[in-house]
């Protein structure tokens, strides 16, 4: 009987010492020359060998629990010296070059179990499938606490169209745990999502009553959004146009993008879509779109000459204090840990 045995040492928090021994039978070991390494050669056994001195390589256990090999550079192509893993090169000595979108698949789900008669080409969702039904021959799906867990209550539950979150309230476990029990039942959970109705009498009630839409979402159990869109289906709101032109008008004055909402009567973000889309459509240059408010320092100094902070004067002109700030040209000595804002603060 041919056997070789490899030592194998990992570090993972410790010096690991493993022995491989890998048993060839009464028979002689196959070898195959390698098409990306022509100067190594595999054995249908899972080893690696120099061609030119027929010396076996050592492997070692990677994190991952494959078994890699870091070619010799007086025997490696030039340039090649990253690790390799010894499952794929022995595969592409006997079934050829990695097909595109293929990987290496052991059959007994073993990683350190390189052998021929073990390894193929596979796709990566046969792959899968192939290491399930590994994992369900050996136990290894049924999880701890599985089988307390009431197996016919989420199979009927799950028939009646429940979701998962009331399965896992219900049994006292947790959906992923759930979707665990039912993958072992044979059973694939299609949800059933009712789509909400809404009371639009009450929705319609409450807004007469002058109660916003925020409050009367919270009472509904509803988002805002579906407020709006029940008013909307009644007539009672309607969208108002955003006045394009406007925008257009307000930003080539210098306006900032919060001042233009407060006028038009939108939003920020929608303005800065808007000027985003004219920028596109080509109607403003990005010069345009990115121009500043021209800010009268002038009048800064002379508020400030009248006893005003930098915080106040901030809030009269509609700038930041920063701005008031370098603007008025204050130097602020900076302690130990103190940071700009905190700085400016006590300045002012």
């Amino acid at each position: 009987m041919n056997t070789h045995t490899h030592h194998i040492e990992a570090t993972n928090a410790g010096i690991i010492s493993i022995t491989l021994t890998i048993d060839t039978g009464n028979r002689a070991t196959v070898w195959k020359n390698i098409p990306s390494q022509p100067l190594h050669q595999a054995s249908d056994a899972g080893q690696i060998r120099v061609k030119a001195t027929g010396r076996i390589i050592r492997p070692y256990l990677h994190r991952r629990g494959y078994l890699h090999i870091v070619l010799d550079k007086r025997s490696a192509l030039p340039k090649d010296h990253a690790p390799k893993a010894v499952h794929r090169l022995v595969c592409e000595a006997f079934y050829g070059p990695c097909p595109e979108g293929y990987e290496t698949s052991h059959a007994d789900d073993c990683p350190t179990n390189n052998h021929i008669s073990n390894i193929s080409w596979q796709l990566p969702p046969e792959h899968r499938k192939d290491r399930w039904r590994q994992h369900i021959a050996k136990g290894h799906h049924r999880r701890l606490g599985h089988e307390k867990i009431d197996r016919a209550a989420i199979v009927k539950l799950n028939a009646e169209g429940a979701s998962l979150k009331l399965m896992a309230s219900y049994t006292g476990t947790t959906e992923k745990t759930v979707k665990h029990v039912l993958a072992e039942e044979g059973q694939t959970h299609t949800p059933c999502v009712p789509q909400p109705t809404f009371d639009r009498a009450t929705i319609l009630r409450l807004h007469a009553e002058g109660i916003n839409q925020r409050e009367i979402a919270k009472v509904l159990g509803c988002t805002q959004p579906a407020i709006s869109h029940a008013l909307r289906k009644n007539g009672i709101i309607t969208r108002t146009p955003i006045d394009r032109n406007a925008i257009l008008k307000l930003r080539l004055e210098g306006r900032t993008h919060k001042e233009i909402a407060s006028s038009v009567g939108c939003d920020k973000n929608s303005v800065k879509r808007i000027l985003d889309e004219m920028l596109r459509a080509g109607l403003i240059t990005s010069e345009q779109n990115t121009i500043r408010p021209l800010i009268d320092r002038e009048q800064i100094r002379s508020l400030a000459a009248q006893g005003l902070t930098q915080k106040e004067l901030a809030l009269a002109m509609g700038i930041s204090i920063t701005t008031v700030f370098v603007t008025l040209g204050r130097k602020t000595t900076y302690k130990k840990g103190q940071h700009r804002p905190d700085a400016i603060k006590a300045a002012a």
